[in-house]
Order: C-alpha cells, then sequence, then structure tokens
C-alpha cells in the first residue's frame, strides 16, 4: 500500500511556499524602527495607531515601577518585527483624562 506521507509532505511544501513566504514577508515589511521615531511621549493609543499602521501583537496589563519604587498600572503593547531589533514595546500610563498615554518605548 503506497503511503501518504510524501503527498503530504510535498502539499504542506506546496502551501508554504504559497502561504508561509508572504507571512514572512508581512512582518519585515514593517520597519518598527524607524516608525518609533515619530512615537512621542503622551501619545494616546489612537495617536498610536495611526502611526504605527497596525494592532499590536500583545496587549498586557502589568504593575510598573517608577524610578522611586513606587508601583503603578500600566498598559503595554507589542509589536514583533520578525527580526532582531525591529520588535517595539510601549509602555502607556492612565491619564487623568482616562485615556492611556505613552509613557516609554523601547526597540528590541
Amino acid at each position: 500500500m503506497p503511503s501518504l506521507r510524501p503527498k503530504l509532505i510535498m502539499a504542506a511544501t506546496a502551501f508554504c511556499l504559497m502561504g508561509c513566504g508572504n507571512l514572512a514577508t508581512g512582518l519585515q515589511q514593517k520597519d518598527y524602527n524607524s516608525l518609533s521615531l515619530r512615537l512621542k511621549k503622551d501619545m494616546s493609543e489612537q495617536e498610536v495607531a495611526a502611526t504605527i499602521g497596525s494592532s499590536p501583537d500583545k496587549v498586557d496589563m502589568v504593575t510598573c515601577v517608577d524610578h522611586s519604587g513606587s508601583p503603578w498600572q500600566c498598559r503595554t503593547l507589542i509589536y514583533y518585527g520578525g527580526r532582531l531589533k525591529n520588535s517595539l514595546r510601549l509602555v502607556f500610563y492612565q491619564a487623568d483624562d482616562k485615556q492611556w498615554r505613552v509613557a516609554a518605548w523601547q526597540i528590541y
């Protein structure tokens, strides 16, 4: 009885040639390092979204600590760039107007 394994390998290879390359190219097309130069402290999430032009890959609520050691609730957005020194992490604080605003960002 002939094995299906070679046919499955061929199908997976063909699928990856058509689709996987597009996924990798899509990740590499965004240059978060350059886009981060347009960021400014106190930007709103909406302003960041307009500047970056895409949705974050990960959003978290965490406890941050300031320079004096005081804890505060912060929100982090992460954009994965697909290569070294092209991923972007933004840290937001909640302002008096209840909007989340940029406190800091980092390329890694």
